[in-house]
């Protein structure tokens, strides 16, 4: 399989590195490498690094800075810098107590050579003309006989090396080290030979001490007198061997050099370089030529002058140069030329890859859209690629460096970004591949097909949206599809989509997908969808709630969580605790009736399809506190309200709340304190006939009303009492405004969720715009306006005198401020049991009328009032 090449950096780290996991044999540490061929890590290696083309960077320091660092140095025993003022490789040594060199044992030293002591300098072993030392080109000097000596002033102790070069082939040199400072004599030996001479004049030579040059000294001299030698080309037009890429070394392990003949006239050391600077090459050979011969002298590329620069053109002239004391009769017209390989590669389309943002059908391009192509590179060089397409389709991968591989199969991967377009509508595209350089060629085809999808659908889900047909599934039967969800999607693609919950309730799943069908979306903008029972046999049998998601499979990845939904509405188990005047037979009320009864339309209000709202099932105890057996029937209701039997409780009738007792009273306010369900505690309603306040509980709890029978047991303070546990242990203010004749006792609020209207049941208004009162006592011509002052109280007024004019302070019903299912209304009345009365407030059937009639005379909006305000409480059972 194909190798690509990846480059990656060498990062500059040491003696604080993490440990990691290696990808090779899971060995612990780190291996950085950019050779194409794994290795596994060093075994004692935590960082091992790996290249022939970089290095290791260390921080680089002065001796001031590193000096700097001299502060708790017992624990950085190891640290390593580079000292760029002795130009060496320094570590703290904790038992030297000081920074090692990895120079040597010693830093380098800090010297030159003593100021005034140049005229002193000794060249032993060369003739000196004219006060300076003289040499034969072509003469190789000896070091045991040729040398310098010369005066240095040591100011640090440490090594030392230094150079004398000529850039003429020979030098001098010595090295060593200081143990103290001060003046001091050093020989320079002498190597290397002349290879040029000169009729006048000579080498300036260069002092290099410890890496830098001095610049004590900087005119000394070196007379070279030109040899005898004496040669012609014999060859005219030369032209480099071998094959040149820009970027690859040249060298003579590869056949790279050049040939050139020669008639040698007078023998010597000969040198010929062939050098043009552009392309970066130097060719070079040296040769002792014998007097009177033909021969030949091989050039060969010279290090760090042998790797091309550039392919700009085909052919670069090299220019000769010799050592002779005449080069142009020496070179003649002879010339010498390299060809630099132009740069080539061979596009491997298959292999390649469309990066991570898709291509869609009638897409705009971005700069995210990009394209990986692996090339074989036949001719490395530089050049920007270009992959264009119809309509303006352009893919940029600028000034890429191709280079040589190390390995004829290895790839090299080129990253295109896009540039400009719009992909046709079609199920691919093809793309040309093209360089801008003008010598650059692909071979094996230029064309890369460029596949392209239809862009999936796109939408969100408006969560707040969801609704179900109906407010629970359907219980112990089919769900078919009877319950159905519907969600706004606002479509941004149009498409195939399928939206599904993502768990099973009863084993039923929901799904806009009908029949194994997916729906589609044909045009853009907000939309209703609607999700199937999958299996519409499936039959739901475990009531409750359910929360659910709504999950996209498509590519709109859009999701809905927390959506609640409800198998079986609750069965509403009613207990109506009726207490009329005196002991008879007939009351002149029917509560239960409301809630059992069905409307004109021949569908009930409640239950299953319920016309009002759809609950459970709907069952209505009635008992009667004048029931000869109460006693033992009030002890079962403690045990079956504790057991939680009821969840919908009426007390109801002017009489009911004094057969309440202390068991019976508990179990109400742990019925109410722990929710179990809804209380409706009526009680008696307080009528004066003229302005008059009284403490309520205080003079109701024991104060039997007009014509009331005697109850089985005797009459109990608890059920007033328990009012004013409901009130934080306080009594309230009962009052009867008989002089405000503006009394009006209508909603305090029709928004309130309890009492606004529903199934068309509005609040009439009479003849004078003024709404009809709400008001079980009515008698203005008796000035019977009373109400409850429950500002301050547990208690918020539903109804009030004027709505909000005087808010809680007259009310006349309430809802408790905490347990919001408890409702207190004081409202019974000496001549009339209970709340509706049929043929006033409701028909025969239990259905309440619009508005209240007597005598056909629209008077009031109790029927309107109860129910809302029921409704809503068997709603929220049911839905509990």
């Amino acid at each position: 399989m194909k190798k690509i090449l990846h480059y990656i950096t060498l990062w500059s780290v040491l003696f604080s590195i993490s440990t990691f996991y290696g990808q090779i044999n899971k060995s612990t540490g780190t291996r950085i490498t950019d050779n194409t061929i794994d290795k596994e890590l060093r075994t004692n290696a935590i960082l091992d690094l790996d290249s022939t083309s970089k290095g290791f960077y260390l921080p680089r320091m002065t001796t001031a800075q590193r000096d700097a660092l001299l502060q708790d140095m017992s624990k950085d025993n190891g640290l390593a810098v580079y000292n760029i003022d002795n130009d060496c490789v320094e570590y703290w040594s904790a038992r030297a107590s000081k920074w090692m060199s990895l120079c040597g044992t010693l830093p380098p030293a800090e010297l030159d050579i003593e100021a005034g002591s140049c005229s002193t300098i000794i060249f032993n072993g060369f003739p000196m003309v004219h006060g300076k030392p003289q040499a034969q080109q072509g003469i190789a000097f000896d070091p045991e006989k040729q040398f310098i000596s010369l005066r240095l002033k040591v100011n640090q102790v440490g090594t030392y090396t230094i150079s004398v070069i000529s850039d003429n082939g020979y030098f001098f040199s010595g090295e060593g080290q200081f143990q103290a400072i001060g003046t001091y004599q050093i020989i320079l030996k002498g190597m290397g030979t002349p290879v040029n001479g000169y009729e006048d004049g000579g080498d300036t030579l260069k002092f290099i001490i410890n890496g830098k040059e001095s610049t004590v000294c900087t005119n000394t001299e070196m007379l070279v007198i030109p040899a005898d030698l004496k040669y012609t080309f014999t060859s005219t037009a030369h032209q480099a061997q071998g094959k040149y890429y820009v970027g690859a070394v040249a060298s003579a392990a590869k056949d790279n050099k050049i040939q050139v003949n020669v008639k040698v006239i007078d023998g010597g050391l000969a040198t010929i370089k062939a050098t043009n600077a552009v392309v970066g090459l130097t060719f070079e050979g040296t040769k002792m030529l014998t007097s009177n011969t033909v021969d030949q002298i091989i050039l060969e590329p010279i290090a760090g002058q042998n790797t091309p620069l550039e392919n700009i053109q085909e052919r670069y002239a090299l220019t000769f140069a010799v050592n002779t004391v005449d080069p142009t009769g020496t070179i003649g017209s002879a010339t010498a030329e390299v060809v630099i390989a132009e740069t080539k590669i061979d596009a491997q389309f298959d292999e390649a890859t469309f990066g991570t943002k898709p291509y869609y059908q009638e897409a705009e391009l971005t700069e995210e859209h990009t394209i990986k192509l692996p090339v074989k590179v036949i001719g490395s060089g530089k050049s920007t690629l270009y992959l264009k397409g119809a309509g303006g389709i352009v893919f940029k991968a600028e000034d890429i460096v191709f280079n040589m591989p190390a390995h004829s199969d290895d790839l090299q991967e080129v990253t295109f970004k896009a540039v400009a377009g719009t992909l046709p509508k079609a199920n691919e595209v093809n793309l040309t591949l093209s360089g801008d350089d003008p010598r650059f060629t692909i071979e094996n085809g230029t064309v890369l097909r460029l596949p392209l999808t239809i862009k999936p659908v796109q939408y969100t889900l408006d969560c707040t949206s969801i609704k179900t047909s109906r407010g629970a599934m359907p219980y112990n039967k089919p769900i078919g599809e009877q319950y159905t969800i519907q969600v706004t999607a606002d479509v941004t693609v149009v498409g195939e989509y399928e939206i599904n919950t993502d768990l099973a309730i009863d084993g039923i799943l929901f799904s806009t997908t009908r029949a194994g069908v997916k729906q589609a979306f044909t045009t853009t903008g907000k939309q209703e969808v609607t999700l199937y029972a999958v299996d519409g046999t499936k039959i739901p049998t475990n009531k409750g709630e359910y929360t659910v998601g709504l999950v996209a499979n498509d590519t709109s990845n859009t999701t809905c969580s927390q959506v609640k939904l409800k198998v079986g509405y609750n069965d509403i188990n009613i207990l109506v605790l009726f207490g009329e005047k005196s002991n008879t037979t007939t009351p002149r009320s029917s509560d239960a009736l409301f809630f059992i009864g069905k409307n004109s339309s021949g569908k009930h209000r409640f239950g299953a399809g319920g016309e009002f709202t759809e609950t459970g099932e709907v069952t209505v105890t009635t008992v009667k506190i004048f029931d000869s057996n109460f006693v033992a029937l009030r002890a079962q209701l403690v045990t079956d309200i504790l057991a939680g039997k009821y969840n919908f409780i009426l007390i109801s009738g002017q009489a009911a709340l004094y057969g309440v007792d202390s068991d019976l009273a508990d179990a109400l306010y742990k019925y109410v304190t722990t929710d179990q369900g809804v209380l409706w505690l009526q009680s008696r309603y307080y009528h004066a006939n003229r302005e008059s306040s009284i403490n309520y509980v205080s003079t109701f709890r024991l104060n039997r009303p007009f014509q009331m029978a005697s109850i089985p047991g005797g009459l109990k303070p608890n059920g007033y009492d328990l009012i004013k546990q409901f009130n934080g242990g306080n009594d309230l203010i009962a009052n009867n405004y008989g002089n405000d004749k503006n009394y009006n006792m209508i909603v305090a609020n029709p928004n309130e969720e309890l009492t606004k209207a529903r199934n068309g049941y509005e609040y009439k208004r009479n003849t004078n715009g003024k709404f009809y009162d709400i008001h079980w006592y009515m008698a203005r011509s008796l000035t019977n306006f009373g109400s409850i002052d429950g500002a301050g109280s547990s208690f918020r007024a539903l109804l009030a005198d004027r709505g909000t004019q005087f808010g809680d302070a007259r009310g006349l019903i309430f809802a408790h401020k905490t347990h919001k299912n408890m409702i207190w209304a004081p409202i019974a009345e000496d001549w009339f049991e209970g709340t509706l009365k049929v043929g006033t407030h409701i028909n025969a059937n239990g259905e309440p009328f619009h508005v209240d009639q007597t005598g056909n005379v629209d008077v009031t909006n109790i029927g309107a009032f109860i129910a809302n305000i029921w409704t809503t409480l068997m709603e929220r059972i049911a839905n509990k």
